[in-house]
Order: structure tokens, then sequence, then C-alpha cells
């Protein structure tokens, strides 16, 4: 929402909003646009000379929607609007279970050298203008919202069973992404998923060289240098300053999509060089010898990649896991795979489970190398003496009390 409101704004819309009393590591979009917000409440009075109402899926209730009814005003839920709005434009839509939110950040630093483009993605950047003839935009999959979606092209960075408290079966998973696929014209795929989706022009990319588009000599220790083909042919040289396996796929996508609709790639990684960090994935803060980081994994699968790029970054310090769980749904489905992960720290810490439930999260607890937690004082007690470390913080929900105050109190004892 708040990407979506940044694009409004540029495309010269007066944008305000409605939101919980909570901090949201998206609201930084808001502030930079001088868009505001007010807190949603039970007394909240819908204001009069607002022409058109755009509901997040959370305030999708009867109560929300009879108040805006009462107003006589249009609305449609965010993904509804995303479909009529940017209806017009050559849409790339990016999805797959992991990679969204990097990939669609790349493919606007891809394209917009060639093609005036606008960006939607889901660290709250939204970048707009009535001039853009392209749109690339992160399409979630969850609860199947983005089926209302019929792009140009889909990305699929890779299908991985996710969402368990709605899809229910890894088949069920697998058949949104396959029922997604048909509202496209064009797919590209990572190679391992290409039996999943069925569609008359599917495009693979990946390590392996039967893929249509592959990397040869592939080097990732020192940022991402290797050579792209396409076939048999070298298409292109590849070196970025840009660390960890996952995020070459995401690379070889953008350049197999260039290459594929005949852009010249000469200097197509130029603006790579130029990437901004996205927001909470691998934001970096660093303390004398200690490192802190913030990213958005979340799965068992996005932990070890996150694990592995950290290992290129910092090869020579010790990497500890502060994570908090989201969904217990998630927590319970990949409990083993949580474990296997977190043991590959050399220290973890789990922190409360972010969801309202009952249960906790200290069904994770494997040994002495993982530990539960529920205070930031613990935490701060457990490694005030540990130097040469990078901390970790991992959760698809804001952490930054618990990064920032570690971080304060290493600060201090230096």
């Amino acid at each position: 929402m708040a990407a979506l409101a940044g694009i409004l704004k540029d495309d010269g819309h007066e944008v305000s909003g409605v939101d919980i009393d909570h901090k949201v590591f998206t609201e930084g979009e808001l502030l930079k646009r001088d868009i505001s917000y007010q807190e949603f409440n039970d007394e909240f009075e819908y204001p009069n000379d607002v022409d058109y109402f755009i509901i997040g899926h959370n305030f999708m209730k009867d109560e929300v929607i009879l108040k805006i009814k009462e107003k006589n005003k249009p609305y449609k839920e965010y993904h509804e609007f995303i479909a009529m709005y940017f209806k017009n434009l050559y849409q790339v839509a990016i999805t797959g279970t992991h990679g969204k939110t990097t990939t669609t950040g790349y493919f606007y630093y891809g394209l917009k050298k060639y093609v005036n483009t606008s960006m939607l993605r889901g660290d709250g950047t939204g970048i707009g203008g009535f001039q853009n003839n392209f749109f690339v935009y992160e399409a979630c999959e969850y609860k199947d919202h983005y089926l209302v979606y019929h792009p140009n092209t889909i990305i699929i960075t890779n299908i991985d069973y996710d969402h368990v408290d709605y899809f229910k079966t890894k088949k069920q998973y697998n058949s949104s992404f396959n029922k997604f696929a048909k509202n496209a014209k064009t797919v590209f795929i990572n190679y391992e998923d290409r039996n999943k989706i069925h569609h008359k022009n599917l495009i693979t990319f990946g390590e392996n060289i039967k893929a249509d588009y592959y990397y040869k000599n592939l080097e990732l220790s020192n940022g991402i240098k290797g050579e792209i083909y396409y076939k048999d042919k070298l298409i292109k040289q590849v070196e970025v300053p840009i660390f960890g396996k996952y995020n070459a796929l995401h690379i070889l996508a953008v350049i197999a999509f260039l290459h594929h609709n005949n852009f010249d790639l000469t200097n197509a990684l130029d603006e790579f060089n130029k990437i901004p960090c996205i927001k909470r994935r691998l934001q970096q803060k660093i303390i004398a010898r200690d490192v802190f980081i913030d990213d958005y994994a979340h799965h068992p699968n996005e932990i070890q990649a996150s694990l592995d790029n950290v290992r290129l970054m910092y090869p020579r310090h010790r990497v500890v896991a502060i994570f908090k769980p989201d969904r217990y749904s998630r927590l319970v489905e990949f409990q083993k795979e949580f474990k296997r992960v977190l043991l590959n720290f050399e220290k973890a810490y789990i922190l409360p489970l972010y969801e309202s439930t009952s249960e906790n999260s200290i069904l994770l607890k494997a040994n002495t190398r993982i530990s539960y937690i529920d205070t930031l004082d613990q935490l701060i007690t457990e490694e005030k003496l540990m130097e040469n470390t990078v901390y970790l913080f991992m959760s698809s929900k804001n952490i930054d009390s618990w990064l920032y105050g570690l971080a304060t109190s290493k600060e201090l004892t230096y």
C-alpha cells in the first residue's frame, strides 16, 4: 500500500491514508513523499473530500465497506485497483515464493535505461509517472490475490511450498502459480520449477546448462561474476558488486527478459552498480567489529540463503541468528526445516511469536545452540562479551527494537 501511495503521488494525485497505530518499515517511503496517514480506530471519521478509497487486504471488513458506501464513493481492494489502474501499460509481474521484492528492484534498474518504467515493490518503494509505458510489480500468491492480474510477462523466481495457513497442500500451492501463469503471454521460470508450470511460451533460466538461459564460470566469492549463455551462445559477461546465488539468478532473469525482447545488452547492468539497498534485505549497520543486519527472511530456505550470503560477505565472522517467527502455521509445518537451518549458525535466538496465539515458538528449541528468549535484556546479557560477530535479525515483521537495542548496547561497550 505504501508503494502504491508513492506511485499515485508521483502521478499527480493527492494521497492520504489510514492505518493501525503501529510502526511498519514501509512508512519511511510515505514520509519521503509527504504522504500523511491517520490512526484507524472505532472513532475514525471517514473524510468527505476523498474521491476514491483503496482498501488494504486486512481492512476488507464489513464495517469499513459500509462506512465507505455511506459516503457514496467508489472503492476497490488493493489488488483489484492495481489490475484496473495499470491495465494499459506493458506489465511485468514478478512472482514466486522467494525473492520477489529483490527481483522487482533488479528489473526496474534493468529496464529503466531502455524504457520509461514504473515500479511497485514490496518494501514500500513505488515509482510512477504518467509518461511511463512499462510497469514492473510484485505479485504475491497469498490467498490467490494475484489471479486478478493479466500481465504481458510473468517472472517466477521459484516455487517452494509456503503460506500453509491458506494453501493446505503443495499441489494446491503449485496449482495457484499454474493458474496465474495462464494470465500472461510469456512466462520466465527458474529451471528447477519448470515442470510445475504448463504454458505454451515457457522460458527457463537457472544454473543447469539445460536451461534456456544459464551461467558458466559463475563466481560468488567477491560479488557476482560469470558468463550468461542463451542456448550455446555467450550473450553477456556479468560482474556486479552483489552477493549470493539467489541474486545471481535474479539478475539472470533480468538478462533473459531483456535478451528475449531484443534489448541491447551492451550496457545492460550499468545501473546495477547504483542500486540502493532494498529495505529489510540484508540492510547493514556496522559498529566496530560487529555487523547488525536486518532481513526479511521468514521461511527456512530464505534463512539459509541469507546465511549463505552473509558467509560470503563476512567469511571470518561469527554469525548469529535472531529470528522472530510470524505465523504459527508456518512454524508447525516447517519446524524440522527451521531447526536444521538454525543449527547452521554459531548461535540462534528465537524471539516470541509475532502472531497472537496461545502457542509459542519454543517448539524450535533444539539444544544449547538454539535458545528461546523473551526480552531484549536477555539477548544483551547473552551477547555482551562477544565480538567479531554478524547478527542476522530475521522476520517478516518489524524487528527494529531488538536490532537497535542490541546495537546500542554493543556500541556503549566499545
